[in-house]
């Protein structure tokens, strides 16, 4: 298996295949840890001194140790991979992340706001910058993004939510979408709405995830954390039947007094209906007299702003380790500077898997 194999409950170094980019990794970790006054270490999740690390720092109702735990298990072939950073032998963070495609990212991606790990301090901006690998990390419901300087591209976007007392018919008519959702409402008035039914919440994961051609290992992340805060009340699931047919669900968690957007799915064969737009209208009915304050729609897409205004900002950055930034511009030196093959080049650095870096 690509990627960082664990190598036993002690600080040692883990086994790992990637050879000399994973010695550069290291490297180049423990030297950026020196001069933010860390140290780091490769650790396994089930480590005792990685499990220490975890009862100390602070958790989040949506981010429990119980639930970090359970995302570092193995699940189809995705890696994943530890280090604990302390600062004078006191944990400062605990990171766990799993490799997609041509990066990795924090094992919480996408999956829980707020900070994606666990970590002493709100500004957890020097412990990014010591991870040494190539790092994709998403902030939603959490402010601005951390400083990192220049080897971080960052992008950001609006989200869109509003309290649950707004009169949205009125709004909707504002932003030109109530006869769309009147439209919904009688094409799709016959079918029933369930909330929380049984096995809801992993079908709507597993769909989107298979329409978004997810890797499984991912997916199966999501529905592990969806099952485990549905449990605790803090995850939802609205779905649509047909008899005992599923055609569309939308899953939101509770933060807080508030509902937020996280999964949506829908049949196919019943676009034409407005079943999405239907079930969203469902949704803030729901939240209104389920007690929630708020509603958070999430972002992303621009129709968004026809359902609720703009009252948040979410944003993903990107972390390009030095060494391999520099790597990059060795590539496309050489590829410059040498003369036209008579054969397709083999890549100097193959990618994990063979995705596309």
């Amino acid at each position: 298996m690509g990627g960082l194999e664990y190598g036993g409950p002690s600080r040692g170094p883990a086994v790992s295949s990637w050879g000399v980019r994973d010695r550069l990794a290291r490297v180049a970790r423990r030297w950026e840890a020196a001069r933010a006054g860390l140290t780091v270490h490769d650790v396994a999740p089930s480590s005792p001194e990685f499990q220490a690390a975890l009862r100390a720092l602070p958790e989040t109702p949506l981010r429990p140790v119980e639930l970090y735990q359970q995302l570092f298990e193995p699940r189809s072939d995705t890696p994943k991979w530890a280090l604990l950073f302390e600062e004078r032998g006191v944990p400062v963070a605990a990171i766990g992340a799993r490799f997609v495609w041509d990066r990795w990212e924090p094992l919480t991606h996408w999956i829980v706001p707020g900070i994606p790990f666990p970590v002493r301090t709100a500004d957890y901006s020097r412990v990014l910058q010591a991870v040494g690998l190539p790092l994709a990390v998403a902030g939603w419901r959490c402010g601005a993004p951390p400083a990192l300087g220049p080897r971080a591209a960052v992008t950001t976007g609006a989200t869109h939510g509003a309290p649950t007392a707004t009169d949205f018919e009125a709004y909707w008519k504002a932003s030109g979408h109530l006869h769309t959702v009147r439209q919904a409402r009688a094409r799709c008035g016959r079918f029933q709405l369930v909330v929380d039914p049984p096995g809801g919440a992993a079908w709507v994961i597993r769909n989107s995830g298979a329409k978004w051609r997810e890797p499984a290992g991912v997916t199966e992340d999501r529905v592990v954390a969806a099952e485990w805060l549905e449990r605790q009340r803090r995850y939802h699931t609205l779905m649509l039947l047909e008899g005992e047919r599923r055609i569309a669900g939308l899953t939101f968690l509770v933060d807080g007094c508030d509902v937020v957007s996280h999964h949506t799915f829908r049949d196919p064969g019943f676009e034409r209906l407005k079943v999405g737009t239907y079930l969203t209208d469902q949704a803030f009915a729901w939240a209104r007299s389920a007690g929630f304050e708020n509603i958070d729609l999430g972002g992303g897409f621009d129709y968004k702003i026809r359902w609720v205004p703009t009252a948040g900002q979410k944003y993903s950055l990107r972390l390009t380790p030095w060494y391999a930034a520099a790597g990059a511009r060795l590539r496309a030196w050489w590829s410059w500077a040498r003369p036209a093959a008579p054969f397709p080049a083999v890549p100097l650095d193959p990618a994990p898997h063979g995705h596309a870096t």
